[in-house]
């Protein structure tokens, strides 16, 4: 009797444990059954969705998958933050003085070199970084001024104009460079430094490494040579100046690039003087800058002002103005009396990480119409220099001293930039 007590007892809670697991059971399969109902279904609109037989508002997986996709995509934009730096460069011609300008500008006390460049001055005044070309050298008096061959200016003079305009360094390199010898290079790097005005071109002891300008977050190389010396040059004093050799070259694109600059700038002065028509030692010498890493090339020694060209590919920017022209030089015929000024906006955007490290950054450059510059000179060989298109708007507008002789000089000198740029 106990015993088969005992065996109804066991055998009903058995029953009772079968059948709470089998009621378990059919609950999970209810579910995920609905689950693979609805993957199935979302897979099926999203068939639809391609062959275009439904509208993409039906297709709630697919929607919520992508909104969740573009709240992490959100998330990223605000963690990075974007940085953009820009530098307004301006790029001036060949600055040197014959003996006429030198007489026209001394005084009584000392030479004034600056009479007359006013508009000019004001003008670059809106500039971040302003270079220019230093063709003569500047070296102490008892070395003598300029002649009709041979060029050297009052340190003190052309110091004062280039910190009028703005300037902050020169090229140096050229074919009058060495015109007082190695005490005139001396006596030039010794003036330039002592007026906080960096240079490169020449050299003392033995030949430097090119220098870079920084300037807004932003690091400019900039070079300087020649491609011939008036003074002839030997094996032991070849350091003096920079001359465009291909193993100096390499040499200095490789410093500057271990010094992480964003673009570079070099001076090129190829002697071709009083021709407008480019020769083809300044091309090739441009296209040897260009193929060794320099992004713009500005050219001067032609003492007029010839023609530019532009190349912009996914992987380059390339820009050249094969001579600037003379801002202070000769001043011979009207040619000479025209100049340019190569007017490029540096830019680089650089991506940083919430920590503040740098993710990536990009460069570009905007290259800008050339600013037009008119040297009115007078019989005695002093000048006032103007601002070729806003004086030519002020004679338009009666608002201009310039004679009408002048004028049309400047107007002509407009037409043949306009033509230069349509080339």
């Amino acid at each position: 009797m106990r015993s088969g007590s005992l065996e109804t007892k066991s055998s009903k809670k058995s029953s009772k444990k079968v059948n709470k697991i089998t009621s378990k059971n059919v609950i999970w399969m209810i579910i995920w059954l609905l689950i693979a109902t609805f993957v199935i279904y979302q897979l099926y609109t999203l068939v639809m969705y391609t062959l275009g037989k439904k509208d993409k508002e039906e297709m709630w997986l697919y929607n919520a998958v992508n909104s969740v996709v573009k709240s992490f995509s959100g998330l990223e934009k605000v963690i990075n933050t974007t940085e953009n730096y820009s530098v307004k460069f301006a790029g001036i011609g060949d600055i040197y003085f014959t003996a006429n300008n030198l007489n026209a500008s001394r005084g009584n006390s000392g030479y004034d070199f600056t009479n007359g460049m006013d508009a000019l001055a004001e003008k670059l005044k809106n500039y971040d970084l302003v270079v220019a070309s230093l063709k003569t050298p500047i070296a102490n008096a008892n070395l003598g001024y300029s002649n009709k061959t041979v060029y050297n200016a009052p340190a003190s003079g052309v110091i004062d104009l280039l910190k009028k305009l703005n300037v902050s360094a020169v090229a140096t390199a050229s074919s009058h460079a060495l015109d007082k010898n190695e005490k005139g290079v001396s006596d030039t790097i010794a003036n330039l430094t002592e007026a906080e005005i960096k240079q490169t071109g020449i050299n003392e002891e033995t030949r430097k490494d090119p220098i870079v300008l920084s300037k807004n977050n932003i690091n400019i190389g900039f070079l300087s040579y020649a491609t011939s010396s008036n003074v002839k040059m030997s094996e032991k004093n070849s350091y003096l100046l920079n001359v465009l050799v291909d193993e100096d070259l390499k040499k200095d694109i490789e410093y500057l690039k271990s010094q992480n600059v964003d673009f570079i700038v070099a001076y090129l002065n190829v002697p071709n003087e009083d021709v407008l028509m480019v020769n083809s030692d300044q091309v090739k010498a441009t296209e040897k800058l260009f193929n060794a890493g320099v992004n713009v090339v500005l050219g001067s020694g032609s003492m007029v002002v010839q023609e530019n060209m532009e190349e912009e590919t996914e992987k380059e920017h390339l820009y050249a103005i094969y001579s600037l022209g003379d801002l202070c030089g000769s001043y011979i015929t009207d040619d000479n009396c025209l100049n340019v000024i190569a007017n490029i906006e540096f830019k680089k955007e650089v991506i940083k990480d919430k920590d503040g490290n740098v993710k990536s950054s990009e460069c570009k450059m905007t290259v800008n119409e050339p600013i037009g510059v008119w040297n009115a000179v007078k019989s005695d060989f002093s000048r006032t220099t103007y601002l070729l298109n806003e004086e030519i708007s002020n004679y338009d507008l009666g608002k201009s001293d310039v004679s009408e002789s002048e004028y049309k000089k400047m107007k002509a000198a407009k037409d043949y930039l306009v033509s230069l740029s349509s080339k």
